[in-house]
């Protein structure tokens, strides 16, 4: 299996979580900030040998956005270009992990993307 790359923004030195996405991007993440912005749900990493990383069926660019999620140094994602099915995705790992502010964002970005598909005759 390939190296994975690692990821230019999400590549702590002292990360003690690392996810590999689908594409082959490693990023390496704070435990503490994931437990803070989900209310203590924190990824199992049990199912990976101590020192390795998981592996994750989402894409890099999914990841990326759903991380940003957990870091409050800079403003959440802006969702607004980002096509239905990766805000659906990033939605769904909010729903998964507990992340209350990135569902709700991924909610009304959704909402408002369906709702102004609708062809009114």
């Amino acid at each position: 299996m390939d190296v994975p790359t690692p990821h230019e923004k999400f590549d702590a030195a002292d990360a003690d979580i690392g996810v590999i996405s689908s594409d082959n991007v490693l990023f390496r993440i704070h435990s503490k900030n994931f437990a803070f912005a989900s209310n203590n749900a924190v990824p199992n990493m049990s199912s990976a040998p101590k020192g390795e990383n998981s592996r994750w069926d989402e894409t890099a660019s999914v990841l990326e956005t759903f991380f940003a999620f957990i870091y409050f140094d800079a403003p959440h994602p802006d969702l607004n270009e980002d096509r239905f099915e990766k805000v659906q995705a990033v939605g769904r790992l909010a729903n998964k992990w507990t992340i209350p502010h990135a569902t709700t964002i991924c909610k009304q970005r959704m909402l408002y993307a369906w709702s102004h598909s609708l062809v009114l005759q």
